[in-house]
């Protein structure tokens, strides 16, 4: 009996109520996507890093080791691999785009409250 009442007293909640639930349980998804996500996030720029690293450490390591212009060549080409790579993590805003996205559905959710 006591699951009946339960379950007919969540029935007739108030759709004030309701709509501040939701509201509530909207800031708590964003709240736990800043946890997942942000060291998600801070882990792969990290090994973007590292590949970053290794792609000059190669190319730098062929370049002194260089015998003839191929081996010249394919480490001028890791090199500016490495370089490329550099210029795309350094005008990148991950972290910053997704703490913008979940500010922009903070307010969203806010303005659906109000």
């Amino acid at each position: 009996e006591e699951n009946d009442e339960n379950e007919e007293e969540e029935e007739v909640k108030h759709p004030i109520a309701s709509v501040i639930d939701e509201f509530v349980h909207s800031v708590l998804d964003i709240r736990e996507c800043v946890e997942r996500l942000a060291p998600i996030i801070i882990d792969q720029l990290n090994e973007q890093v590292d590949e970053i690293n290794n792609k000059f450490d190669q190319g730098f390591e062929l370049l002194e080791n260089t015998k003839d212009s191929t081996q010249e060549i394919i480490a001028i080409k890791t090199i500016e691999e490495g370089r490329k790579l550099a210029k795309r993590y350094d005008n990148s805003n991950l972290f910053d785009t997704l703490i913008k996205s979940l500010l922009i559905n903070l307010f969203s959710a806010f303005d659906k409250l109000t």
